[in-house]
């Protein structure tokens, strides 16, 4: 019976150490994907997989974010003084039930 309990707790360990593992890419593999990357456009990337399922989404400049649609949508962003500025997330939305 201790046997079992013994082997049991050292797959645990086993497994808590593989978990906590960082993967990080090889060196050629990283340098491959930036060369297949660097062969069009962030525009042209983004028109590739519009209309998939994959999960692809282009990373926007400052002066971008607050004129996305999705951004413009969810009501991201406000301007206040001429600058854009952040809005914060999560909002919570009083539905007119009672107050604490």
């Amino acid at each position: 019976m201790r046997r079992s309990c013994r082997r049991r707790s050292s797959r645990r360990r086993a497994r808590s150490s593989r978990a906590r593992r960082v993967h990080r890419p090889r060196p050629r593999v990283q340098e491959r994907i930036a060369q297949a990357l660097a062969t069009r456009t962030r525009d042209e990337w983004t028109a590739v997989f519009e209309g998939s399922d994959a999960c692809v989404t282009p990373v926007l400049g400052l002066a971008e974010a607050p004129l996305d649609a999705h951004n413009v949508a969810r009501g991201a962003f406000a301007q206040s003084g001429g600058a854009w500025q952040s809005q914060c997330a999560p909002r919570f939305v009083d539905y007119g039930g009672e107050s604490a």
